[in-house]
């Protein structure tokens, strides 16, 4: 029974937070490769041009993760799952 002072308690079992209409569910396999993603593309953007010119690192190279890269990514959007499905 609430108290005559104004204060509502809390819902016990509130209602999911509003859902973005336009979300979508990944699954943690498709997160763990967005996670592998993301390092691959920091590494790139923080290698100074004379350490990978002393590594050896082309511009091959690098073009060869940016198509893998893609490809995964291409594959994860392909994979997900409109979140109100």
């Amino acid at each position: 029974m609430g108290s005559h002072n104004g204060h509502v308690p809390p819902h016990r079992n509130p209602a999911p937070p509003h859902a973005d209409p336009n979300g979508h569910l990944i699954s943690a396999d498709d997160l763990t490769r967005l996670w592998r993603i993301s390092y691959a593309v920091e590494l790139i953007a923080v290698l100074p041009a004379e350490a990978a010119k002393v590594l050896g690192i082309t511009a091959d190279h690098t073009s060869a993760v940016a198509e893998y890269i893609t490809d995964d990514l291409r594959g994860i959007l392909a994979r997900s799952k409109p979140a109100d499905e």
